[in-house]
C-alpha cells in the first residue's frame, strides 16, 4: 500500500513509460483482495504445501525488486528529494506484531465440580502468574507453541501438574479438577521433586533441539565452501 501510495502521488511524473493509471488502478484491487482474505498461514503451511512455496516465491521476487527500486531511486535524491523519500519509506518493512497462541484453562473443584476461583497458576512458557476468575477461567495469553507443563495451587486444595501440548494458531482450551485436602509434608516434597524433574526434561530437550539446528547449520555451511587446492599441490585430490 506504500508503493501504491507514493506512484499514485507522482503518477504524472511516471505514466505512461513506467505505469499506466490503469496498470495502477489494477494494482490497488490485488491489495484490497489481499488485505480482506482471512486464514492463517499456519493452516496454509499444514494443509496447502503449493499455495505456501507460491508464497515464499513471491516474496522471494517482492524482495529483490524492492532492493532494485532502492538501487533505481537514487537517482532521484538530489533532483527529487521528496520523491526519493517517498519511495523510502515505502521500501522500509514495517514493524511486526507477535502474535501468541493463548492458553485457557479451566479450573473445578473434583468433588463437586464446580469452577474454582483464585486458583493460582505456572506456566514452563511463560512468566504470567495468572490466577483463575469467578468462572474458573485462567488464561495465559503470551504462550508460544509447543509442550509446557503447568502447575496450579489453592489453599484447601491438593496442587496439581499438568503437561500440555500449545498448538499454534488455535485457542488451546483444557481443563483441570483440583482434589480438596491439605498438602502434607511428603505431597509438597514430592510436588516439588516431581515438577523440578520436569523442568529439567524440558531444558534437556530444548538443549538438544538447539545443538541439532546448530549442527545442521554448520553442517551445511561446511558443505556449501568449496574445496581449494593450495598452491604447489598439483595431483592431490579430496
Amino acid at each position: 500500500m506504500g508503493a501504491y501510495n507514493i506512484m499514485s502521488e507522482n503518477v504524472l511524473l511516471i505514466t505512461p513509460d513506467y505505469l499506466t493509471p490503469a496498470q495502477l488502478t489494477d494494482f490497488l484491487k490485488k491489495i484490497n483482495t489481499y488485505d480482506t482474505t482471512k486464514g492463517s498461514s499456519t493452516l496454509v503451511k499444514s494443509n496447502s504445501p503449493v499455495f505456501t512455496e507460491t508464497y515464499n516465491t513471491a516474496m522471494k521476487l517482492t524482495t529483490s525488486n524492492v532492493n532494485t527500486i532502492k538501487e533505481l531511486a537514487k537517482l532521484y535524491k538530489t533532483v527529487q528529494p521528496a520523491f526519493y523519500a517517498g519511495i523510502m519509506r515505502a521500501c522500509t518493512m514495517p514493524a511486526v506484531n507477535v502474535h501468541h497462541t493463548p492458553l485457557v484453562m479451566t479450573i473445578t473443584d473434583a468433588s463437586t465440580t464446580s469452577v474454582l476461583a483464585n486458583v493460582a497458576g505456572k506456566l514452563t512458557r511463560t512468566k504470567e502468574l495468572p490466577t483463575s476468575n469467578v468462572a474458573g477461567i485462567m488464561i495465559f495469553a503470551t504462550v508460544s507453541a509447543g509442550s509446557a507443563t503447568a502447575t496450579f495451587t489453592k489453599k484447601g486444595y491438593i496442587s496439581a501438574i499438568k503437561t500440555v501440548n500449545i498448538l499454534r494458531g488455535k485457542t488451546n482450551n483444557y481443563t483441570v479438577a483440583l482434589v480438596p485436602g491439605v498438602m502434607t509434608a511428603e505431597q509438597e516434597v514430592a510436588f516439588k521433586e516431581t515438577l523440578a524433574t520436569i523442568i529439567a526434561s524440558e531444558k534437556a530437550a530444548l538443549a538438544a533441539k538447539k545443538k541439532a539446528r546448530l549442527d545442521a547449520k554448520v553442517a551445511k555451511v561446511a558443505h556449501d565452501v568449496p574445496f581449494v587446492k593450495p598452491e604447489g599441490a598439483e595431483g592431490s585430490t579430496v
